[in-house]
């Protein structure tokens, strides 16, 4: 009952928040009035959104550049610079925001785990058995986040996760898994969720690092019969829907894969209170925005699977399924997830600690 009620909330947050995005046009101008005007590099590592696709980190990122210019009278416009196309690359932004370099970025917060080792809690996939947990342990490791940011000089707008079909960890393969000893001698290129590759490991798998470009070519001549990667958009893309014959969700829907929406701490103090508070106001209905399209199973469109497979079916010469792994197995690999937290945290250091005892008070667990 408690999870249907925040499921209404989650939807009534997203529907206020999207009927708010609506009647700015999301991409509609909004006049200066002769207003002194900031203009803000946004560096993303993601394309721009394909028309019609509303459901993903794209398309959001489009809504808060014009939430901002909304609530800043037009004062602050954000240029984004999709797929890195201003030169700067994932593991760098931090460092970027803090040199100035950047106004304002998309930080991937997996991609900074050399650096900022604690960060590593957000690549244990299958801690969250689904968005309500997800959303606890994004709040309870908030603090730590924000002052992280602060280290590098950089003020913390929005912690979220990814949003839209290629949230999940996905295992494409050509085996069919209908046990834990399906995973032996399994050959699988790596993503960016070392636990998940962890658990690969220890049910007898191989793992190697192959590049993106690289990943259809391998699984064709079978240097890899398997790919962990994202949801069915990232199989498409890859058009790994060509090569194998099944996707596995590996992970729950929303895992914490983190994201987050940083701004220069000398850039943002340099504006006025006014405009201080309304970057903190756009950055706060951003991330209400992005848990209400999480929470709402119609925006995020996880849930309609036989929709799914049905899209799948229609497209010419492929023979492939999509499925979700045995219940059981999800449970497993979440036993398996705590006893990775505990070597994690160990060897991760005081922060390593810290952050896994916050983890463990938002799921409950002592």
């Amino acid at each position: 009952m408690i999870y249907k009620k925040s499921l209404v909330i989650a939807a009534l947050i997203f529907a206020v928040f999207s009927l708010s995005l609506i009647s700015t046009g999301c991409t509609k101008k909004t006049a200066t009035d002769n207003k002194e005007q900031n203009r803000w590099r946004f560096s993303t590592v993601f394309p721009s959104p394909l028309e019609g696709d509303k459901c993903n980190n794209s398309f959001a990122f489009v809504c808060f550049a014009d939430k901002l210019a909304e609530l800043t009278d037009g004062q602050i416009k954000i240029d984004i610079g999709w797929g890195n196309s201003m030169g700067f690359a994932g593991p760098d932004i931090l460092r970027s925001l803090k040199a100035g370099r950047l106004e304002i970025a998309e930080v991937v917060i997996p991609f900074h785990e050399v650096e900022v080792p604690w960060f590593g809690i957000l690549s244990i996939t299958n801690l969250s058995k689904g968005p309500e947990t997800t959303k606890a342990m994004y709040q309870a490791l908030r603090p730590m986040m924000e002052e992280t940011f602060e280290q590098y000089d950089t003020v913390l707008l929005a912690f979220f996760p990814q949003l839209g079909e290629g949230s999940q960890v996905t295992l494409w393969t050509n085996r069919e898994i209908q046990s834990l000893s399906d995973f032996k001698g399994m050959k699988v290129r790596g993503f960016s969720t070392i636990h998940a590759e962890s658990i690969l490991e220890k049910l007898g798998a191989s793992v190697v690092w192959i590049p993106t470009p690289e990943i259809y070519t391998s699984i064709k001549t079978g240097v890899v019969d398997s790919v962990t990667n994202g949801g069915i958009g990232a199989g498409w893309v890859n058009n790994l829907v060509e090569v194998v014959d099944y996707a596995y969700e590996f992970s729950n829907p929303i895992p914490p894969i983190g994201f987050a929406i940083g701004v220069n701490r000398n850039v943002f103090d340099g504006l006025s209170p006014e405009l201080q508070e309304a970057v903190l106001e756009a950055g706060r209905q951003f991330e209400e925005y992005a848990w209400g399209t999480c929470m709402d199973p119609a925006a995020y469109g996880l849930l309609d699977r036989e929709g799914l497979q049905n899209r799948l079916d229609t497209a010419a010469g492929l023979s492939f399924s999509w499925r979700a792994l045995p219940a059981a197995m999800m449970d497993e690999f979440y036993l398996m997830s705590l006893e990775y937290l505990d070597r994690w945290a160990a060897k991760t250091g005081p922060e390593g600690e810290r952050a896994k005892t916050l983890i463990l008070e938002a799921l409950e667990i002592e």
